[in-house]
């Protein structure tokens, strides 16, 4: 007789090397979130979840293994606030097309993404040369960035604030590092993150 074909253990091992990328909910999805994982380093990620209405701004630190692990801060964006401390339930599909990542006990809902770009490296400078302009609150706060070819940053706002720092391209991954000071009547805060290009590069989010 013949031995039936032994059929190999399906690996189920999480390799966080495999989120890296733009993730978002679908169109019409409220409360709507972004999130961005950057490259992994030992095995583990830092990612960035971003809620579309600009209310809460969350810090992962993604990790691999038998299942993925995520723990982190949420910052509110809309006020005074310190960071919560959180360890969300994280669940990815890296076999669906495309790849989709949940994450629970982190908003109200729970988050249901799919993978929208990789980010697959590296980035260019050149990208983010030129004026940036935001505005909020039916334009009451106007704000200007300019930023050059070496990525340094020089900006101001109608209200009185003034920044300056530099956005400097990845070399591993569509996406800038960022990092700014602000001075608002001289109340000085410094800030550190990250800086993404809209796919058409028309918007800068960081």
């Amino acid at each position: 007789p013949v031995d039936p074909p032994v059929t190999p253990p399906v690996d189920t091992t999480v390799d966080v090397a495999q989120l890296q990328g733009r993730w978002a909910t679908a169109v019409g999805v409220l409360p709507g979130f972004t999130t961005l994982v950057l490259p992994a380093r030992s095995g583990s990620a830092t990612s960035w979840v971003l809620a579309q209405d600009a209310s809460t701004l969350s810090r992962l630190t993604l990790t691999g293994g038998a299942s993925l692990a995520a723990t982190g801060k949420v910052y509110p964006l809309s006020g005074a606030g310190l960071g919560q401390n959180v360890t969300p339930v994280a669940t990815v599909d890296l076999n669906a097309n495309p790849k989709t990542l949940s994450l629970t006990q982190l908003a109200v809902s729970p988050i249901q993404m799919s993978l929208r770009d990789s980010l697959a490296g590296p980035a260019s400078q050149a990208d983010t040369v030129g004026q940036w302009t935001a505005s909020a609150g039916n334009q009451r706060l106007e704000v200007r960035w300019n930023v050059s070819a070496a990525g340094v940053v020089t900006g101001s706002s109608n209200t009185g604030c003034v920044w300056s720092g530099s956005v400097t391209a990845m070399v591993d991954a569509k996406a800038y590092t960022a990092q700014v000071r602000e001075n608002c009547a001289g109340s000085v805060s410094d800030f550190a993150g990250v800086a993404t290009l809209s796919p058409d590069k028309s918007s800068l989010s960081v």
